[in-house]
């Protein structure tokens, strides 16, 4: 048996502006270098996309994601620096935040060991 967490941040009662969604999200975004790819390879629509992304800049009050328009092939999106630092942050805090989960419940449900 173990613990699950979810990880999310957000701004007093508004959405999420990040969680286990925002950062696959930008993830994506950032690997496929655009929203539309993104929100392919994730199966959300791409308005949704664009409202997480939305909602994740007011909440950091930063721009996270830059576009470029299209052309020939087509625009391109990326994260900006603010947007690298938050998502690297936010990876780096959620792996500490599930490592003292996992401890804690050891801890507090060591009595469930061996038991079937």
């Amino acid at each position: 048996m173990d613990s699950a967490v979810k990880v999310m941040i957000r701004k007093d009662e508004e959405p999420p502006c990040m969680g286990p969604g925002v950062k696959m999200l930008l993830e994506a975004i950032a690997k496929d270098g655009s929203v539309a790819l993104a929100s392919q390879r994730l199966g959300i629509s791409y308005s949704k996309c664009w409202k997480m992304i939305r909602n994740a800049e007011a909440g950091f009050e930063r721009k996270l994601v830059e576009r470029s328009s299209g052309g020939k092939n087509g625009g391109q999106a990326f994260l900006t620096e603010d947007g690298k630092k938050i998502l690297e942050t936010f990876i780096k805090m959620e792996k500490d935040v599930k490592n003292y989960s996992k401890k804690a419940f050891k801890k507090h449900f060591a009595f469930l060991e061996g038991e079937s």
